[in-house]
C-alpha cells in the first residue's frame, strides 16, 4: 500500500511539472513604452515602406541630399578683355583752323586754388596729381604780377575780395562766377564779406572773378571782340550737363579764336540749348586736362602755371 501511495505522488509531481513548462515554439515578447522608442510611421504611411523604430538616444535618420553640381557650359573662345567704359569723352571740332576741345560731364564742379594760396601759381598737371580730379580747366584771370583778379572764395573761407574794378582786363565785363549747391551758376557782384554771407544763405559754394560772359540766361552777351586768342571756357546746357573746354592758340593777336566764333561753334556742336557760356582765363593760361593728359593743343607749347582751376571728379 505504501508503494501505491508513492506512485500516486510521483504522477502528481510529473503532471505539475509539465503544466509549468511553456511551449518551445512561442517567442518571448517585450513591451516598449512610447517614451523609450519612436516609431517613424508618418513617412511609412506615405511611402508604403515598413515601419522603422529609432532609438531615443540617436537623431532621426537623415537622408543626404544629392550633390549640387553647376550646369556644364561650354567656354567661349578666349577674346581680349573689353576696354573700361568712360564716364566722359573728349570731343574736338575745328573752327578757323583752331582746334576746340571740350568735354560734357554731370559731375559737380569745385574751385581749387594753387598750393601756397590765392596769389601762388601751379601747373595743370600738378593740380591733377594733387587733387585726383578727372577733368580740370584753368579758372579766373590773374594780373601780370601773378596776383588773382577779384573775389576768390571757397565755402566759408574768403581768400580774397577786391573791388569790382580792381582787376586786369575789361573790368566790369570780367564777372564773378558763383556756383550754387543746386548746380547752377550766377554772375554776381561781391564787394564785401556781407555780400558773400547773403549768397551763402542761398546755397553759394564758391566763386571766382575774371570770367567773360558769352551767353547768360540763354541769351548772347555781345561786346566788341576783334582779337583771336587761345580760350578756355565753361558752359551748361538746359539738361544740366556742364561743358568744359579750351582751344589752341596763343597770346593776343596770335593763333586762336574770337569769342563770337567760339560761341557759335559750341551752339552748333552741342545738341541742347546753352543756359550760359563763360570764357575763363585765356592765352597761355588756357588748359584742359582729361584722360590723364593735357588735351588742348597750344601753338607755342606753353604750359603756364595758373592761380586756380575748376575741377571735376568723375
Amino acid at each position: 500500500m505504501f508503494k501505491n501511495l508513492c506512485l500516486i505522488l510521483l504522477g502528481i509531481f510529473l503532471l505539475s511539472a509539465c503544466a509549468a513548462t511553456p511551449p518551445a515554439e512561442t517567442a518571448p515578447t517585450e513591451t516598449v513604452t512610447e517614451s523609450e522608442s519612436v516609431t517613424a510611421a508618418s513617412a511609412d504611411a506615405s511611402t508604403g515602406l515598413p515601419e522603422t523604430e529609432v532609438s531615443p538616444e540617436t537623431d532621426p535618420p537623415v537622408t543626404a541630399a544629392p550633390p549640387v553640381t553647376a550646369p556644364v557650359t561650354t567656354a567661349a573662345p578666349e577674346t581680349a578683355a573689353p576696354e573700361p567704359s568712360e564716364t566722359f569723352s573728349v570731343r574736338e571740332i575745328t573752327v578757323s583752323d583752331t582746334v576746340v576741345t571740350f568735354i560734357g560731364t554731370n559731375a559737380r564742379p569745385r574751385l581749387v586754388i594753387a598750393q601756397g594760396g590765392v596769389n601762388a601759381r601751379e601747373r595743370i598737371e600738378s593740380y591733377a596729381a594733387r587733387t585726383g580730379a578727372s577733368i580740370l580747366v584753368n579758372g579766373g584771370m590773374w594780373n601780370t604780377d601773378g596776383t588773382a583778379c577779384g573775389a576768390t572764395i571757397i565755402g566759408d573761407t574768403i581768400y580774397q575780395i577786391l573791388d569790382e574794378y580792381a582787376m586786369h582786363g575789361s573790368y566790369n565785363n570780367n564777372e564773378i562766377l558763383t556756383y550754387f549747391a543746386d548746380g547752377h551758376f550766377e554772375s554776381v557782384r561781391i564787394a564785401s564779406e556781407a555780400d558773400w554771407k547773403t549768397l551763402r544763405k542761398r546755397g553759394a559754394e564758391w566763386c571766382v572773378k575774371g570770367c567773360i560772359p558769352l551767353i547768360r540766361n540763354k541769351k548772347d552777351v555781345i561786346w566788341d571782340d576783334h582779337t583771336v586768342h587761345a580760350r578756355s571756357f565753361i558752359a551748361q546746357d538746359v539738361t544740366g550737363t556742364y561743358w568744359i573746354g579750351a582751344t589752341g592758340g596763343s597770346g593776343y593777336g596770335g593763333p586762336g579764336i574770337k569769342y563770337a566764333d567760339l560761341r557759335a561753334a559750341l551752339r552748333e556742336a552741342i545738341d541742347e540749348p546753352l543756359l550760359f557760356l563763360y570764357a575763363l582765363d585765356g592765352g597761355g593760361s588756357s588748359h584742359l586736362w582729361a584722360e590723364g593728359r593735357k588735351c588742348n593743343p597750344n601753338v607755342k607749347g606753353e604750359n603756364r602755371a595758373v592761380v586756380n582751376v575748376i575741377a571735376f571728379w568723375e
